[in-house]
């Protein structure tokens, strides 16, 4: 009989040994996998850290340019819709040579493929001139009569 318990017991032991093992080598497999995932988490912030430096010069960058070309740091933040030391913050950050290039692709423009089409600001430009050209238009900026609005309008009432 003590045979018989002895094994029985043996035998429950060696059970809970071999769950013991197992659960072990499950959390062994777990924390593993815990691993690579914080490594692939910080590689992606990382990736998404310098994105998001990149995109934060590129708008410093441009709203140096910005306020090189209005000329008035006040003015720049107003338009961009930042405070104004964000904008002397801007001048304080990026080099020159940076702006100077923001500010001559804008100038370039972007790359045009196939024809144009609709009107373009030199329509524009040329139907001003044309305006001047017939007498439409002052050059001093007086609206002609009847074009706009010259004097007071009735409403009826």
């Amino acid at each position: 009989m003590a045979s018989k318990t002895t094994n029985h017991a043996a035998a429950t032991l060696q059970e809970i040994r071999q769950r013991e093992d197992a659960a072990a080598h499950a959390v062994a497999v777990r924390a593993r996998a815990v691993q690579r995932a914080a490594q692939r988490r910080r590689e992606l912030l990382g990736d998404l850290d310098e994105k998001v430096a990149a995109a934060e010069t590129d708008l410093l960058v441009a709203l140096a340019g910005l306020a090189g070309l209005l000329r008035d740091d006040a003015v720049a933040a107003m338009v961009a819709n930042v405070d104004v030391t964000q904008v002397k913050a801007a001048h304080r950050r990026v080099s020159g040579e940076a702006v100077a290039e923001f500010v001559k692709s804008l100038a370039d423009g972007p790359a045009r493929r196939g024809r144009r089409t609709g009107s373009t600001e030199s329509d524009a430009r040329s139907g001003i001139a044309a305006g001047f050209a017939s007498g439409d238009a002052d050059p001093d900026g007086e609206v002609p009569s009847g074009s706009l609005s010259s004097g007071p309008v009735d409403v009826g009432r």
